[in-house]
């Protein structure tokens, strides 16, 4: 849960950071080409983990996270001194988002083994970090960025994270050595491509997973990212702006949570299916029109509070539907191979949505919002296509 706090935070703040440099360092670079940095970032920080995944299920997750740490805080170093667009793509897309995706998957791949029956609930518990780093993060940085600026805001965010970290390696112990008791090791050039297994694509369960979940994960990694600067286009402070995301993380303390006990209850895909639902339907509902608000900053507030409560709950809800479909010894390279697809979809998403968005005006926003929640949209009807595939019965618990 500690460790997960600067990993997962950072991904739920990066809207901060792109609002951030898009209004200093970068003013005078295109969106387009800013949008390069937090893509590449992205992709590394989820697709990491179809390398990393298998790693984790032969030798476990201490020296993982040990390079994850070195890795994010010298990336956030390093782009405490960068101004241009590619220092920022080597320091903060390459080496942090490398460093994030060893963060996460031995954090999050651990829990499986230790529970079954209560997976989500447990998941939803571990992940209380990313929620709680998501508020302390843009806080921390909201003052940081006035009093000292971005340079010293980035090298205190690496001493956090370096703390953060340093907990997480003393206290996460997974059952690795239990479970691999009597198998062959694979040699480590070996693993790097274990994931890359043709079989694996042939199994139609799995792959009906990963189109369901690919196209709303793509979708609200264009909600994160481009909420704030849509703030602050409808005139909102850039203080406020951040503030918003600070919301979106408190409201996701509750999301964790709430969603993770009914999964266990009434089906964990079934959770996932309802979450997915409600994302779609607060983008139509409530993004959509709030240019028209009579008082702006309290309905993106509202927009804010619900749609953050299920995004933490996806974030959650995830990983224990892919162990749902995964044999224990085997949820580190599923779970790395799921992010992987995330991974290629978020590789795309941003670039695509800073070219929907054009110069930032009010209808280039309009087309964006449209435009992530008719793919999250697609990504529920995908859902319920594989839910029937499955159980036949849209209303049976999975």
């Amino acid at each position: 849960m500690v460790a997960l706090m600067p990993a997962w935070g950072i991904i739920s703040a990066v809207g901060v950071f792109q609002t951030y440099i898009s209004e200093h360092q970068l003013e005078h670079v295109s969106l387009s080409m800013q949008s390069y940095i937090f893509s590449v970032y992205s992709f590394f920080a989820m697709g990491g983990s179809l390398v990393i995944g298998p790693f984790f299920d032969q030798y476990g997750g201490r020296s993982l996270m040990f390079i994850g740490g070195a890795l994010m805080v010298g990336g956030l170093i390093g782009a405490s001194f960068s101004s241009e667009v590619y220092e920022f793509i080597l320091s903060f897309g390459f080496a942090l988002g490398i460093g994030t995706a060893f963060i996460i998957c031995p954090n999050v791949s651990v829990i499986n083994h230790y529970y079954v029956k209560k997976l989500g609930l447990m998941q939803g518990i571990s992940e209380l970090g990313g929620s709680v780093g998501g508020v302390l993060i843009p806080l921390m940085l909201r003052r940081l960025f006035v009093q000292v600026g971005w340079g010293w805001a980035m090298r205190v965010l690496a001493l956090f994270s370096l703390v953060c970290v340093a907990i997480g390696i003393v206290v996460v112990k997974d059952r690795t050595e239990i479970l691999n008791r009597g198998q062959p090791k694979l040699p480590i050039h070996k693993l790097f491509f274990k994931n890359f297994d043709k079989e694996q694509l042939k199994d139609n369960t799995f792959i009906g997973l990963v189109v369901s979940v690919v196209p709303v994960e793509f979708s609200l990694l264009l909600v994160l990212t481009y909420l704030p600067s849509f703030a602050i286009a409808e005139g909102i402070s850039e203080s406020a702006s951040f503030m918003m995301i600070v919301v979106f993380a408190i409201s996701g303390l509750f999301g964790h949570i709430i969603p993770s006990l009914m999964a266990d209850r009434y089906g964990r895909f079934n959770a996932l299916l309802v979450v997915s639902i409600f994302m779609s339907l607060f983008t139509f509902a409530l993004w959509l029109p709030a240019q028209y608000y009579p008082k702006k900053l309290l309905g993106l507030y509202f927009f804010t509070i619900l749609y953050g409560f299920f995004v933490a709950g996806s974030y959650s809800l995830l990983p224990a539907v892919i162990g749902q479909f995964s044999k224990v010894e085997d949820a580190g390279k599923r779970f790395g191979l799921v992010y992987g697809f995330v991974a290629l979809a978020n590789l795309a998403s941003l670039p695509i949505g800073s070219e929907i968005l054009g110069d930032g005006d009010m209808d280039g926003y309009t087309h964006l919002i449209i435009f992530s929640g008719s793919v999250c949209s697609a990504g529920v009807l995908a859902m319920l296509a594989f839910k029937y595939k499955m159980t036949k019965d849209l209303f049976a618990v999975l």
